[in-house]
């Protein structure tokens, strides 16, 4: 039945005798395995522990693998950047290794050698370069790095490759590699965070989300406090996606309400964030001097979309300082109140001041109470207790500082806008002030009642005002 036998090629006896075997060349053992592993996938593995076999393939495919590496590698270092050789070879290097990845072929153990060796073996510069474009990559953010963090994401990996330290390394290691080189960080940041957010389902362990989160935001805010960039776009066309997806990611998939984790040190990071982010907007165009160059007319989509949100492109700002101010009141009032609170407090009402004291278009000022009057009552209600809790106890000067930016605004902007949907979106800090301990604040708030909504020919009362 064999006619090609010979020497080199022996016959197999298949009977179930051993005594007429004959020993099998390493090099067909090696076809036999490769036909094994594109025949079974993954399942080899366990078909060679089931049936005592011992692969060599596995172990022999890394050095394979390192050695196309430091190739690929000499190649770049070597080769002539006019005619962009090395670019080439690495791109079909990465190609090569994302079809493996999406064979299935591999089990995940080996999927993450494959990339832990392409991470180590080449150049850190050459990974976290926008230089060196794949095909299937956007200009933007286009790094080998951005490539080779999106490996684990396919085929449903995810889950999987969490369990496996390498990938949480590798992970790090890239972003490592992207903040020393000339990538913007908020640009490849926001990809990373982007996949992550698109994969979130499929990890059931919210630690290991929290962990992935954390290895890009970590060197992400610490970049920021550095630089106090948080703008990746221009002055009038702000883009904080980036930080965005930072600050949301962890509300959507890790807790289950709706708030930032339990942990004060975090929430102070994120407030500095959010204290830079407004330090960066251009308020002009929320003020009533402002006189855009190009004045188009406005068609019915305009308006509908402004009478939908007038808050236009801070509505998503002002929802996130609404969560961080959520945070601090509900971590604030358990009984073992991290020390660090106090300046978090601080720093969020001076966050407050900053936007209150930039915005006077009417239109808006109602919108940004209805928005911020709940979590700022708190404060005041937390101060006017006989036992003022530990977070709050060094903010009374700051508060009366708010209020008075707060009538400021209020006085010198909205005159002839003391309606009834005004009082109403006012109501939760009149209520508080009202009542206060504090003669000074009472004073305020019932002087500016006096010269506002007292002088209304008629009001609908809130509930709780009346």
């Amino acid at each position: 039945p064999y006619p090609f036998a010979s020497p080199a090629t022996p016959r197999m006896n298949l009977n179930s005798s051993t005594a007429g075997l004959v020993a099998i060349p390493s090099i067909q053992l090696l076809g036999i395995e490769m036909l094994l592993h594109f025949l079974m996938g993954p399942e080899v593995l366990e078909f060679a522990k089931r049936n005592k076999l011992v692969l060599s393939l596995e172990s022999m495919l890394n050095s394979i693998w390192k050695d196309i590496n430091g190739h690929v590698k000499a190649a770049i270092e070597s080769g002539n950047k006019k005619e962009k050789q090395g670019s080439e070879v690495l791109t079909m290097l990465l190609q090569a290794l994302k079809n493996i990845v999406r064979s299935n072929a591999l089990p995940v153990q080996k999927i993450l050698s494959l990339i832990d060796i392409t991470v180590k073996e080449l150049p850190p510069k050459v990974l976290g370069s926008p230089a060196y474009q794949i095909a299937d990559m956007d200009l933007l953010n286009g790094t080998p790095a951005l490539f080779l963090v999106q490996l684990p994401f396919h085929n449903n990996l995810l889950e999987w490759c969490v369990t496996d330290e390498r990938f949480f390394i590798i992970l790090e290691t890239l972003m490592r590699y992207v903040l020393s080189g000339p990538t913007s960080l908020l640009a490849f940041s926001e990809s990373v965070l982007c996949v992550i957010n698109q994969n979130a389902k499929q990890v059931e362990n919210k630690e290991h989300l929290w962990r992935m989160w954390s290895i890009v935001v970590n060197p992400l805010t610490d970049w920021i406090n550095r630089t106090n960039e948080v703008n990746q776009g221009d002055a009038l066309e702000h883009n904080f996606n980036a930080v965005y997806s930072a600050l949301l990611l962890p509300v959507s998939h890790i807790f289950p309400v709706q708030e930032f984790p339990q942990m004060s040190a975090m929430l102070d990071g994120l407030t500095h964030v959010v204290a830079v982010m407004v330090d960066c907007i251009n308020f002009a165009p929320y003020g009533t001097k402002y006189q855009p160059k190009n004045r188009s007319p406005q068609t019915p989509t305009d308006w509908s979309k402004k009478k939908r949100e007038p808050l236009g492109k801070l509505s998503s700002l002002f929802k996130l300082l609404v969560m961080l101010l959520d945070s601090f009141h509900a971590l604030s009032s358990e009984e073992t109140c991290p020390e660090p609170l106090a300046s978090v407090g601080h720093s969020l009402i001076a966050v407050l001041h900053n936007i209150i004291s930039h915005i006077s278009l009417p239109s808006m000022i109602g919108t940004m109470f209805a928005v911020f009057s709940k979590p700022l009552a708190v404060f005041y209600e937390k101060t006017k207790l006989a036992d003022v809790p530990k977070a709050y106890s060094n903010l009374n000067s700051k508060l009366e500082k708010l209020l008075a930016e707060i009538i400021l605004c209020l006085q010198s902007h909205c005159t002839g806008c003391y309606d009834s949907e005004l009082l109403e979106q006012l109501s939760p800090l009149l209520c508080v002030i009202f009542q206060h301990k504090s003669k000074q604040m009472r004073k305020q708030c019932a002087n500016f009642w006096n010269t506002t909504f007292a002088k209304a020919a008629s009001l609908t009362y809130p509930e709780e005002l009346k």
